[in-house]
């Protein structure tokens, strides 16, 4: 697993180039992962966004950015988080996979998860997601 912290720092809007355009062209067929964090998707290139196999959306703060969000994942714009600590899951393979808040628990992170397909609800711990 590769990760990147705050992403607009490595690239722009524009194609993915150089090394970063070779992680994000080649890891996929090698069995890396990429993981990668960006405050505002309108900053980072388009390639992260088409070739994902998973995007975590969260809290939006402007229209623009929701709408620039919803737009790019194919949602319905008030299905993009507005709330601090509000997330959607989007899978590039079903859309929208999960939506739900994090919530915590003697100091622990904990979600509380939505599954628009079925509508049930459960609360787990956030890290055992990731296992």
């Amino acid at each position: 697993m590769i990760v990147i912290e705050e992403l607009a720092a490595v690239t722009n809007s524009g194609k993915a180039s150089g090394y970063w355009g070779v992680l994000v062209n080649q890891c996929l067929g090698l069995g890396v992962t990429l993981l990668a964090t960006v405050q505002r998707g309108k900053e980072v290139d388009k390639s992260v966004v088409n070739a994902a196999t998973y995007l975590w959306v969260c809290q939006h703060n402007t229209s623009d950015d929701a709408r620039y969000m919803a737009k790019k994942l194919g949602v319905a714009e008030k299905q993009t988080p507005r709330i601090s600590l509000q997330f959607i899951v989007w899978s590039s393979r079903i859309g929208t996979a999960l939506v739900g808040h994090v919530k915590f628990s003697n100091g622990m992170p904990l979600f509380i998860k939505k599954f628009p397909s079925n509508g049930f609800i459960s609360l787990g711990n956030f890290s055992s997601y990731f296992r």
